[in-house]
């Protein structure tokens, strides 16, 4: 992507909502501000979410963490922790612990997204 068609994408994604993963499970929902060469992102009005672990492979569970029914109790139901969200406002989210970045809902930079890489 030549470096127009990046600054016209980033322009697209200003002030939208953005998911960002990081590498320690978490998860921040915030109105997408800036960002640099390094990837550091700054959000804003955001709210975080811990990512609930899965189940240990030795069977045993994490408190609060969901199993599915096993078959030796078919009445057993199935718990699922929800994931609360915590407001921190303005933050950095450093680009270091970025593992995954989705944009929330459709707008102009899909077509933004579209005309630059045909």
């Amino acid at each position: 992507m030549d470096p127009s068609a990046a600054k016209s994408y980033l322009g697209a994604l200003l002030n939208r909502p953005l998911h960002i993963y990081t590498t320690d499970n978490r998860m921040f929902v915030g109105e997408f501000k800036c960002t640099d060469n390094d990837l550091n992102i700054i959000l804003a009005s955001t709210h975080e979410y811990r990512i609930p672990p899965p189940p240990s492979a030795s069977g045993f569970l994490s408190p609060g963490i969901s199993s599915a029914p096993s078959s030796s109790s078919p009445s057993a139901s199935k718990i699922i922790k929800p994931m609360t969200p915590r407001y921190v406002g303005l933050i950095v989210v450093p680009g270091a612990h970025v593992v995954k970045i989705e944009v929330e809902g459709d707008g102009p930079w899909v077509e933004t997204a579209r005309a630059t890489s045909a």
